[in-house]
């Protein structure tokens, strides 16, 4: 289609800390990583403390299924514990999904995280700017909200009526995996309808991306035909402890909410103040930021400052100049602007 960026070559993704250390020849903890969108506050010191507890129980296999995590999603997002099926992390999910449903068309809305073209390499693949703006008769449409890497997404209500008006054999796979950091803009609701799945990742709210912990959200007949085809002890036991305590640590929660939502606001007028970038409003812990010069270079540059961020020309529907930073903490958002400065002149 035309204004839609070919697919990549190769996958590449942020979060390569001890890459860039080894590069550099220094310790990990001395680079600031601004391409994984990772809650700054680190992981809730409830879930570090029930992963010292779970060590014990290493000699024993988890249970299938990971139910108390499911129990502690359920309650945690508002669903049913029939609604939920965890995984190990949202990719693993991802993959599972696509060689269990199987379908043979896939509407792709782009931009979008690269893991969906090697999911579903079987399938044909439609990529479209936006998603809602066509009427499947079969298979699967894939919409990131809030997106990745751009932090946007459609109106709300919008998006509630196309899914409600699609065929009753059309899927829908909704990627939420961000959508904690705006809790209210998901779209929970959606469940009630078969074929509609909900992906949510525990990775990046509560900062256990080396757990490897997600689930998916569906109704409960559709969780039950995917439960049958599941792999057993998807989820370890560190990981399941970990995520049910991170579930029900509410002041972490809260912290989170209000940090975020008040960094965000102050490293986007940040990044708009700097000559040559153009940050877009985002719904997301991220900010997606257009650059009228060249983001490679000015990613490698800034190597050299120990910081990282994701340089966007690879992803598929990105047809401008543009890089994406994670929100952190004051010191740290305002060392990245530092640089910039520096940088940019």
């Amino acid at each position: 289609m035309t204004g839609i960026a070919a697919a990549p070559a190769t996958e590449k993704h942020g979060g390569r800390v001890f890459e860039a250390a080894r590069r550099l020849n220094c310790d990990w903890r001395e680079i600031l990583d601004f391409s994984a969108n990772i809650n700054p506050l680190g992981p809730p010191s409830s879930a570090l403390a029930a992963i010292a507890q779970s060590l014990e129980r290493l000699a024993h296999y988890p249970e299938i299924g990971a139910p108390r995590l499911r129990r502690a999603a359920a309650r945690f997002w508002g669903v049913g514990e029939e609604n939920v099926l965890a995984g190990n992390g949202a990719v693993e999910l991802i993959f599972f999904l696509a060689r269990t449903l199987r379908p043979e068309h896939v509407v792709l809305e782009v931009p979008t995280f690269s893991e969906y073209r090697r999911a579903f390499a079987a399938s044909r693949i439609l990529a479209v700017p936006a998603a809602s703006s066509i009427e499947p008769a079969a298979g699967l449409t894939i919409v990131t909200r809030p997106n990745n890497p751009t932090g946007g997404g459609e109106d709300r209500e919008r998006m509630l009526r196309w899914v409600r008006s699609l065929p009753a054999q059309a899927s829908v796979l909704v990627d939420e995996s961000f959508v904690d950091f705006a809790s209210d803009q998901a779209l929970t609701e959606l469940i009630d309808r078969p074929g509609v799945f909900l992906l949510r990742s525990l990775t990046k709210f509560f900062a256990l991306p080396g757990l490897r912990v997600g689930c998916l959200l569906a109704h409960p007949q559709s969780i039950t035909e995917l439960q049958a085809r599941r792999e057993p002890w998807q989820v370890s036991a560190p990981a399941e402890d970990a995520a049910t305590a991170a579930l029900a640590d509410i002041d972490y929660v809260d912290k989170t909410r209000s940090l975020i939502a008040q960094e965000r606001v102050r490293l986007t007028e940040s990044l708009a103040a700097l000559q040559g970038l153009s940050p877009r409003p985002s719904l997301a812990n991220f900010v997606f930021c257009g650059y009228a010069g060249g983001t490679a270079a000015l990613s490698e540059r800034l190597v050299e400052h120990k910081i990282l961020i994701r340089d966007c020309s690879d992803i598929e529907g990105v047809t401008t100049s543009a890089f994406r930073v994670a929100v952190r903490g004051r010191e740290e958002n305002d060392r990245l602007i530092a640089a910039l400065k520096e940088e940019l002149g």
